[in-house]
């Protein structure tokens, strides 16, 4: 169950990505709203929230193998990618139509993990997520399934093999969320 009340129904078990994520992104919301005891609330009191994982490999059909998909609240989403963008690891800002959600409809559950169509994918993955953030939160998913690791040749400053993608970017955003809130 989520932060807004929402019940997810798990279709999908390979998702495990999108999973951990949606627990991650309710759980530190959760956090945020009822955090008690030795710390000051505001510690944990999250402003902004980023994840990032191999969320769907239809990041790749939409993107290519070198560009991550980012997701999330409109200003947030854009200031990641913009970031992203800066630093070369190219993130692309991805909406979140919200006539996906009506994919995710299930008999038992608020809503399904997987769609039963085959488009629209990392979206469909995103919006799903989305309906684990709290109300007003500011939050970014960075979909790394392709350009996290590079089976082609080397290019850039990226090698054959693990990139690393998308490290720069959250220690560029972490720099920027510390210097301008």
């Amino acid at each position: 169950m989520s932060s807004r009340g929402r019940v997810g129904m798990i279709c999908l078990i390979v998702a495990e990505a999108s999973l951990f994520a949606v627990f991650v992104v309710a759980y530190l919301f959760y956090l945020g709203k009822s955090l008690t005891g030795p710390f000051p609330r505001d510690v944990l009191s999250v402003p902004v929230l980023g994840t990032v994982c191999l969320l769907s490999s239809s990041v790749t059909v939409a993107l290519g193998a070198r560009t991550p998909g980012v997701m999330g609240s409109d200003e947030f989403r854009d200031r990641v990618a913009e970031i992203s963008q800066g630093v070369g690891e190219n993130g692309w800002p991805m909406p979140l139509p919200e006539e996906l959600k009506d994919d995710l409809k299930s008999t038992v559950a608020d809503l399904a993990n997987v769609s039963g169509s085959r488009y629209a994918g990392m979206l469909v993955a995103g919006t799903y997520l989305r309906e684990f953030v709290a109300d007003g939160g500011q939050w970014a998913h960075i979909d790394i399934a392709a350009p996290a690791y590079n089976t082609g040749g080397p290019w850039g400053y990226t090698g054959k093999g693990g990139t690393g993608v998308p490290t720069r970017t959250m220690f560029a955003v972490l720099e920027d969320i510390a210097a301008s809130g």
